[in-house]
């Protein structure tokens, strides 16, 4: 399992799963909030204090890379642009969610071990497509 990743895009239900994902297996979480402070403080409430979570609105995109395992990016289309920060020349593996359409649709559990699945295939960077809670082709 993973030591240490970074979770960008709270706001999103992905984001969220993917925090407590991480934080229930063990794994320190760095959650940085890119977008809607609002709805991720929110969010945030539903996990709660825990010592594995770092809260961030502000990051600096070279210590991110160095310091995690990987990096998830959940990005809907109002945030998609922050994206561009991480390529496949990333010294992190990067994956990147798009959420596509209802970015608040709930994500199960199947789809989050699924993602976590995808991460484990040996590739530095790739792209998962999200639509109506679930994975789909591009």
């Amino acid at each position: 399992m993973f030591h240490h990743v970074a979770v960008f895009g709270m706001h999103t239900s992905a984001g969220l799963k993917l925090c407590e994902f991480f934080i229930n297996a063990g794994t320190e979480v760095d959650a940085i909030i890119t977008d809607q402070k609002e709805v991720a403080e929110e969010r945030l409430m539903l996990i709660g204090r825990n010592a594995l979570l770092k809260i961030h609105v502000e990051v600096n995109f070279d210590e991110v890379n160095s310091k995690n395992d990987f990096i998830y990016y959940c990005c809907d289309k109002n945030s998609e642009h922050i994206s561009e920060k991480f390529t496949e020349n990333s010294p992190s593996n990067i994956i990147v969610l798009k959420i596509i359409d209802d970015e608040q649709e709930d994500i199960s559990d199947e789809v989050i071990q699924a993602i976590i699945n995808e991460s484990e295939i040996n590739e530095k960077y790739k792209i998962i497509h999200i639509q109506n809670g679930r994975i789909v082709d591009n």
